[in-house]
């Protein structure tokens, strides 16, 4: 949930390929900071970086490698800084989705209950807009943890533009909807800043 204060108040974390003033890429909307989190907040997240040992795990099983382990952490503390919060997170079912979800539950301090979704395993982005819609509708900001392609294909949807998503990215939505079950890849959005973990 929102509870004020300043979206961001660390600036030497600015993506190279921002030209805004804020220290990530800001995509279409109002852009009006004043008014997130009013009615509904979507936080859209890659997984952090997994091993790629497939000879010892196969993929749905492969967990955080040591940069993902710090990449996860790092981005729960970035949200607790600016003083973030989901109501609830989904992720999918594989092994290093559920882990990010739990770095950053941590790091948050939050309790919020974590749903698994089967569905979010290497989800289409209509199946994104299914997970989305069926959201419970007490959350008034829910945090979903998943893999590419899709969350690319989400957050490319929503900004109408060419967005990189490596591990640990994070986009935040503010969405001018009263309902879950109004969101798709169109919704008009009000506002949406792309963080990446520090490198």
């Amino acid at each position: 949930m929102w509870t004020g204060g300043p979206v961001w108040d660390d600036f030497s974390h600015r993506d190279r390929h921002s030209t805004g003033s804020y220290p990530a890429e800001t995509g279409r909307g109002r852009g009006d900071y004043g008014r997130m989190f009013t009615m509904k907040t979507l936080f859209i997240m890659r997984h952090a970086d997994a091993t790629w040992e497939e000879d010892r795990w196969p993929d749905f099983d492969r967990p955080l490698n040591e940069y993902g382990e710090q990449q996860a952490p790092q981005m729960g503390r970035r949200l607790r800084m600016a003083g973030l919060s989901p109501d609830g997170i989904v992720c999918s079912a594989a092994l290093r989705t559920h882990q990010t979800a739990k770095h950053v539950a941590t790091e948050l301090g939050c309790n919020a209950p974590v749903q698994v979704r089967h569905e979010l395993y290497m989800a289409t982005i209509r199946e994104w807009e299914r997970t989305v819609c069926n959201l419970p509708e007490e959350w008034g900001a829910a945090l979903c943890v998943a893999h590419n392609p899709g969350v690319q294909e989400l957050i490319i949807a929503l900004r109408q533009r060419a967005t990189r998503v490596p591990p640990a990215t994070l986009a935040i939505v503010s969405l001018p909807i009263d309902h879950w079950g109004e969101f798709n890849r169109s919704t008009t959005i009000d506002a949406i800043d792309v963080w990446y973990p520090e490198r």
